[in-house]
């Protein structure tokens, strides 16, 4: 076995004991990652008959939070052969190579599971590296000048953290900022790439947090996240900066839930301040809170900071 092969099957082991720790939280309800747009199942629908066109003349209308979400939701619930029709179809398509190279990615960590290191058999790491390389190789394929290009970079990110090639996760990102600097799901993927759990260092985290762009909703997301994420490693990301990280989440948690009264978020992203917040009152035991975000979430979980619940 390789080194590098070696170096992935410890930090990919220890990721998963944080996804077990959340995992084990959730509700048996089926999540429907659809988030409840009726276009989404629409999209999905047409894509499992076969009517591609008329699938991708509702895909290039969505806005680009709806477009990230229904590439997730269709990679979720479709199978590989509804994908292999639609490249049939579209041979040369980069829609295509987008929507085939999610689901490859999404393979991969479903093949691996949510178990520790030592619980994942030889066939499950070779089939996530296998899907990893499928996944690499629809979204290689893909040119830089795509419109899809910031949606591309994003995935990429993920990708590369999960092939222990940190070079390339951080290329993926600048690129994919540059594309777009209020890629939501860029910061977020980066926001988990650079933690010490993937081989990050605390003076990554420190820079990411202090460049972080004015955008509200990108701020937020990143800060209940490294805030949860710091009580699951038993941490504190913020330790330059906050000595009580207990008090420093629960403001956080009441600020937050405030300025959502006052000024709700429009996009789909509201779905992941939901379940950051569902998850951070969990941790932190702030029951009346949990209550009222596990009721707000339902069975619309996002794959932050949850992974995948099929």
């Amino acid at each position: 076995m390789s080194p590098t092969v070696q170096a992935t099957i410890f930090w990919v082991g220890l990721i998963s004991v944080v996804g077990i720790y959340i995992y084990r939280k959730r509700r048996a309800n089926k999540v429907d990652y659809s988030l409840g747009l009726d276009k989404l199942v629409a999209i999905r629908k047409l894509l499992k008959k076969g009517q591609f066109t008329e699938a991708e003349s509702i895909i290039h209308a969505l806005k680009s939070d709806e477009f990230t979400q229904v590439i997730d939701y269709t990679a979720l619930s479709l199978k590989e052969i509804h994908f292999k029709k639609w490249e049939d179809y579209s041979p040369s398509s980069e829609l295509v190579k987008l929507f085939f190279g999610v689901y490859y990615l999404h393979q991969a960590w479903i093949h691996r599971s949510h178990a520790v290191a030592i619980d994942v058999s030889q066939d499950q790491y070779q089939n996530f590296y296998d899907n990893l390389d499928k996944a690499e190789n629809k979204l290689s394929n893909i040119s830089n000048e795509t419109p899809y290009g910031a949606e591309v970079f994003a995935r990429n990110i993920r990708l590369y953290m999960g092939k222990v090639n940190y070079e390339l996760s951080d290329q993926n990102f600048k690129k994919a900022v540059a594309k777009d600097s209020e890629n939501v799901w860029a910061y977020l993927h980066q926001c988990e790439a650079i933690q010490p759990k993937w081989r990050g260092d605390d003076v990554q985290l420190k820079n990411f947090i202090q460049n972080l762009p004015e955008t509200p909703i990108i701020r937020t997301i990143c800060m209940l996240k490294l805030c949860l994420d710091s009580f699951i490693v038993e941490g504190n990301y913020f330790e330059d900066s906050v000595e009580d990280l207990r008090s420093f989440a629960i403001d956080l948690v009441y600020e937050t839930d405030k300025k959502i009264k006052l000024q709700p978020v429009q996009s789909l992203h509201r779905f992941l301040v939901y379940n950051y917040l569902k998850g951070l009152t969990g941790v932190l035991e702030m029951e009346e809170m949990k209550e009222k975000y596990d009721k707000i979430v339902g069975r619309y979980y996002t794959l932050y900071p949850f992974g995948i619940n099929l």
